[in-house]
């Protein structure tokens, strides 16, 4: 009997193996006040699976795994879950947001896998219906990755953020150390004026927060550090 195991391994031994996933994690949630650990696991339905779970603090973002398979089949499937979780209690956690990618290897090669968490997703406060589908900036969509779209991955290049502005906390009162309440601190969103939910999403004014109204059209630049523009489904994509 064959088995194939999936290593999960630190960004500085990925150049080892060049069949592999460079899975690079990033989010806009604030560490230690929104989530206090990020979960990441990879497996093989029926063959084998490996997870890593760093503190909000032990990892500075966004940060790169390597995802590997030792075995002769190195195009076998892969599903990728990244997860941000917070500690309630003593013997209580739970997962604020999660994203999943199912994928598989392209033999001899690094292909580059972005995982976005985004606070767009914390508040729809439900998992998607569908277990093939996975959120991304507030919306359901497939979870399915063609490996051939993804970048190739190179472990030993600086990584770029996939966040489009600050790490920070909502805040709604005066600019303070107080709890997360709601809005940002010192800012208004005047109703009846355009705002912006998150990238590549439009949005309205109302009641004093941004509600989404639809999508940036194709092709708008999301992220121009990176050369990122919106998808139709507005998605801050690849560039």
């Amino acid at each position: 009997m064959r088995t194939l195991l999936l290593t999960l391994v630190a960004c500085v031994g990925c150049a080892a193996d060049p069949t592999q996933l460079l899975v690079v994690v990033d989010t806009n949630l604030e560490a230690g006040v929104e989530y206090d650990s990020i979960l990441v696991s990879a497996s093989s339905a029926g063959i084998g699976s490996a997870e890593q779970r760093f503190g909000a603090g032990e990892v500075e973002l966004p940060f790169s795994l390597g995802v590997s398979a030792t075995s002769p089949d190195r195009d076998a499937p892969v599903r990728v879950v990244v997860s941000l979780w917070t500690d309630e209690g003593e013997a209580t956690s739970r997962a604020v947001v999660t994203r999943t990618a199912m994928t598989h290897f392209l033999p001899g090669q690094t292909r580059r896998l972005d995982m976005l968490l985004s606070r767009a997703c914390a508040r729809a406060g439900e998992e998607c219906g569908d277990a093939d589908d996975t959120c991304v900036e507030g919306m359901c969509v497939s979870a399915q990755v063609d490996p051939a779209t993804l970048p190739h991955g190179d472990p030993g290049a600086p990584l770029m953020s996939l966040v489009d502005g600050p790490r920070m906390a909502p805040d709604a009162g005066t600019a303070d150390s107080g709890p997360v309440d709601g809005g940002v601190d010192g800012t208004t969103c005047p109703d009846g004026e355009a705002c912006t939910p998150a990238p590549c999403r439009t949005g309205m004014c109302a009641a004093g927060e941004c509600t989404e109204t639809g999508f940036e059209p194709q092709g708008t630049e999301c992220d121009p550090a990176s050369g990122r523009v919106c998808s139709a489904d507005g998605v801050c994509g690849a560039g």
